[in-house]
């Protein structure tokens, strides 16, 4: 698997993380004015509920487990998740 598809994958697993998050209300995505390209993703209250049960290791799982990636892209992955998990937390 080539980066480019590898960065496919990963986008539209993320996407259908986010669909399912926002589906059980753990999430909302409002669009950005300026870029209407780009959605703002915040936790609901319920997420915030639910966040502390969620750590970057089950993360790591969950997606690696899913992709024919290396080792060193299941890392980069792993670090870019523990990034954003500590930005919510």
């Amino acid at each position: 698997m080539n980066n480019p598809d590898v960065i496919e994958e990963i986008v539209k697993l993320i996407s259908e993380i986010l669909n399912t998050l926002e589906k059980k209300g753990l999430v909302e995505r409002v669009r950005c004015e300026s870029d209407r390209r780009k959605h703002h993703i915040s936790l609901t209250s319920h997420g915030f509920l639910v966040k502390s049960a969620i750590s970057p290791g089950l993360y790591h799982k969950g997606i690696t487990g899913k992709l024919d990636m290396t080792e060193l892209e299941k890392k980069l992955l792993y670090i870019l998740l523990k990034k954003f998990y500590n930005q919510i937390t």
